[in-house]
């Protein structure tokens, strides 16, 4: 070859390699160039932890490859232009997962909480025919549950492991309690259960002692009459809480006589923590004491309601720092002890329940109609929200029940007509929203188990109500792959 070919091959690759290395530098550190503007830009990035997590991650409408983090078991997409783009997660035999998000230059966008549901779920059936309303024990190992279609009252347990059950109490002049607030109660060590029944308009509470079958109406044992919120003890299987002419006792069904007057002039109280929570009237401050009511009582709330007219206020504690007062006229209010300032206002109105995340960082509020989160605490992770946050959930024209928490806190499910549905919380471009099965009925009661990744549910089968359970969400294993 000529040495002036030589020349100009060697000068050729030079520039080839002066021209490309910076391209590819640049292309290693996140830019890319923008062909309308001219100029290049820095990319963003994706991460996304998603249930079952053997996934594939699409960008409007191209599946993009990606990379696992073992740490925390997400996915990462890099190399993501800055601006407006269709997220889709995809997995065989389950629902598309979608948002619309802009990714920001050099940013990542997180979704930590992405869950998708089946396309059809099988049903787990369980031998309880006629159920009408169950409850859990306290290790969800065991359902207390009513029988419709029996003259008075029935109630049965079933052993959800060895799928057997057996008749513990009935009475054919009682019907259960017609108040939606009031469940069968478990002692802590699921021997005892409290049955609240109705006799006419005579309220009764019957102990039901599980393995001696032994059977003590209440107000028998206490020796009073007008007896209402009757809770265990969180820790001991004997004693039991209950309010009576404003007061609230502890009493220990064993030895009646050992009665307690815990506090006087009460509405309500709650248990949290080793502690017995009551809403004083008329001052409506909400004092704490021990579970005996041996110390003094110390006061928790620094203000009361304005909107006393109502003073039936049921108090929902998580801790000293975190209580909601909510009266059956539907006044919701927060006493929040927050990380920046303190907080006592009435959060809404015409409001029907309310529960705490398991942290007490997120409490949902809800009627038949809308459903509502409250944030009592900063939330770190994307997206982020702030102490003392509100937004709306969802709204249906339709009436909405068995409102509750999902495993992850992160998702609610309830049922609209003759669907069990799933809704999160993340409202980045829209909540997403999912049917997970259709019923025979709208008449039903579901209970999310949070430890055993089910969701439990009673269905008719022609005229007949029966029990079921379906696997929601699905189980991870121990690194994360789903199975």
């Amino acid at each position: 070859m000529p040495v002036i070919s030589k020349r100009i091959f060697f000068w050729t690759l030079v520039a080839l390699f002066c021209t490309t290395t910076p391209l590819i530098i640049f292309y290693s550190l996140g830019y890319r160039f923008n062909t309308q503007r001219g100029i290049f830009v820095f990319t963003g990035s994706l991460s996304i932890k998603s249930n079952p997590q053997n996934v594939k991650i699409y960008i409007d409408q191209e599946e993009k490859n990606k990379s696992l983090n073992r740490l925390n078991n997400s996915y990462h997409v890099g190399g993501i232009r800055p601006g407006e783009h269709l997220i889709e997660v995809k997995a065989p035999g389950f629902s598309t997962w979608s948002k619309k998000i802009t990714i920001g230059s050099g940013v990542s966008t997180e979704f930590w909480n992405v869950v998708l549901k089946r396309d059809s779920y099988e049903r787990t059936a369980y031998p309880a025919e006629g159920i009408d309303k169950f409850f859990f024990d306290p290790g969800k190992k065991m359902i207390a549950y009513t029988k419709s279609g029996t003259k008075g009252l029935s109630v049965d347990v079933l052993d959800l492991d060895t799928k057997k059950s057996e008749n513990v109490f009935f009475s054919d002049e009682y019907k259960f309690t017609d108040d939606k607030k009031e469940n069968i109660e478990w002692s802590p060590q699921s021997e005892k259960i409290i049955i609240p029944a109705i006799k006419g308009e005579e309220k009764d509470y019957f102990v039901v002692d599980i393995k001696k079958k032994e059977t003590a109406n209440l107000k028998d044992l206490a020796e009073t009459e007008g007896i209402q919120k009757v809770r265990w003890d969180r820790e001991n299987k004997d004693f039991i809480y209950y309010i009576a002419n404003n007061s609230i006792y502890y009493l220990n069904t064993r030895d009646p006589q050992e009665k307690k007057l815990i506090a006087d002039s009460v509405a309500s109280y709650d248990l949290s923590s080793g502690f017995v929570y009551y809403f004083q009237i008329p001052s409506g401050i909400v004092y704490r004491t021990n579970y005996d009511g041996t110390s003094s009582p110390e006061q928790v709330t620094t203000s009361a309601p304005d909107k006393m007219e109502d003073v039936n206020y049921q108090v929902t504690v998580y801790d000293k720092d975190r209580v909601a007062l909510l009266n059956k006229s539907g006044e919701l209010y927060i006493f929040n002890h927050g990380e920046k300032k303190d907080y006592f206002k009435n959060l809404s109105s015409g409001i029907d329940e309310i529960q705490f995340s398991n942290d007490g960082k997120k409490m949902l509020y809800y009627n038949g109609s809308e459903i509502c989160i409250y944030f009592t605490r900063d939330w770190d992770v994307q997206p982020w929200r702030s102490e003392d946050e509100q937004k709306e959930i969802i709204r249906f024209s339709e009436e909405i029940k068995n409102i509750q928490w999902t495993k992850d806190y992160e998702h609610v499910a309830f049922s609209v007509g003759d669907k069990i549905k799933i809704a999160e919380i993340d409202n980045r471009s829209q909540n997403n929203t999912m049917d997970l099965i259709s019923m025979n009925t709208d008449e039903r009661k579901i209970v999310s188990d949070l430890g055993e990744n089910k969701i439990y549910f009673t269905d008719k089968n022609g005229e007949t109500s029966n029990f079921y359970s379906i696997i929601f969400p699905e189980k991870i294993g121990i690194f994360g792959i789903g199975g």
